[in-house]
């Protein structure tokens, strides 16, 4: 194992048990260009109106908005709630 590897994974440890430290954001993309597609792919699950209030939620109008909002983590982490809410929608709609 490299040495730098070692040291990443005890720093991920060590964040993980520090009760202090903000739970990191569930991502669902690795890109911006990946998190349009998905929010356009929900957006088709449930719908305009379902789609339109979940943003209005958040306090953004569209995607793009999510990408002006900061710091940067703020962004991720309000897109990635935003997403996982229109996720449940979908999911329930779908049942």
């Amino acid at each position: 194992m490299i040495a730098t590897e070692s040291v990443g994974r005890e720093r991920a440890v060590a964040a993980t048990e520090d009760p202090d430290q903000p739970e990191p954001p569930h991502k669902y993309w690795e890109t911006v260009g990946e998190m349009r597609r998905l929010f356009q792919a929900v957006r088709e699950r449930i719908g305009e109106v379902s789609y339109a209030q979940e943003l209005e939620k958040c306090d953004v109008h569209s995607v793009e908005d999510f990408l002006k909002i900061r710091p940067a983590l703020a962004a991720t982490q309000t897109a990635s709630r935003c997403y996982a809410s229109m996720l449940q929608i979908a999911e329930r709609g779908a049942a």
